[in-house]
């Protein structure tokens, strides 16, 4: 449970633990999943995602006020929207000598000598333009 108080899990379940206590939360198990070794992740991975959107559905309804979970659906970001500082620290975290492709120009640019084949270059029109043909 240290992750949930002092690690960067959920911010604002975070500052509601320390504002009111460990003691004032409950940790339930409303139900339990085992990998099936018959099925392979993915398959496996794909039910408990369903069964995590069965009570994700459920969560919702009630008000925002009793909400910890900012994601409607299971497994995804969809819906999140990062606050302005965590935006700050992505950026930042990506600038300059941080960035992946820092220093990669001319010969060391990975797309150096390369050309986009013509059915490339008209998807990547049609997607800057918002429309499809």
């Amino acid at each position: 449970m240290s992750h949930l108080i002092y690690g960067s899990s959920n911010e604002r379940l975070q500052n509601s633990i320390l504002k009111n206590g460990l003691g004032n939360f409950t940790l339930l198990i409303i139900e339990w999943f085992e990998f099936d070794p018959d099925l392979t992740d993915r398959e496996n991975i794909t039910q408990l995602l369903a069964i995590e959107q069965k009570f994700l559905d459920i969560l919702f309804t009630l008000p925002a006020k009793f909400l910890y979970n900012f994601n409607r659906i299971a497994g995804s970001n969809v819906g999140y929207k990062h606050s302005e500082e965590a935006r700050a620290k992505i950026s930042e975290s990506a600038t300059g000598e941080n960035n992946p492709n820092y220093g990669n120009t001319g010969a060391n640019h990975p797309f150096y000598d390369k050309t986009h084949t013509d059915e490339a270059r008209a998807k990547m029109s049609v997607t800057s333009h918002g429309c499809n043909t």
